[in-house]
Parts: structure tokens; sequence; C-alpha cells
């Protein structure tokens, strides 16, 4: 994310997050790494497996538990 995005959410590069995914085959994905870069934008990459086993589609939407 930018970092008016890190700003604005209370967020800062570096940290790490779960990720809770609701829906039929909810999960949480643990240890998750917030990148802020100033060319970054409000996203998230998860490899193809987990996104298969959680049914994650592109355009799901994640919350993100501290």
């Amino acid at each position: 994310m930018s970092p008016a995005q890190a700003a604005e959410r209370g967020f800062h590069d570096g940290q790490v997050v779960s990720l809770k995914v609701g829906g039929e085959r909810g999960g949480t994905l643990d240890n998750v790494i917030v990148r802020v870069t100033e060319s970054g934008n409000l996203d998230c990459h998860i490899d193809t497996e987990e996104a298969n086993a959680l049914h994650v589609k592109c355009g799901s939407t994640l919350r993100v538990v501290r």
C-alpha cells in the first residue's frame, strides 16, 4: 500500500498481520507482512495454493486482523 493508505489505516512497513477470509471455505492466513512503498496500492497477493484452498478469487475482500 502507499504511505498515505498505510497512515490512514494505522499500518507501517514490515508490520505482521493476519488476513481473515470469509465464505464457505474461509480461514485465516497468519504472518502476512505489510509492504508500504511510494508506488504501492492497497492490494494483496496470495499464493495460488492458499487462494485455491480458501476459494479466494481476484476481487475478493479480506479482513486484516492485527
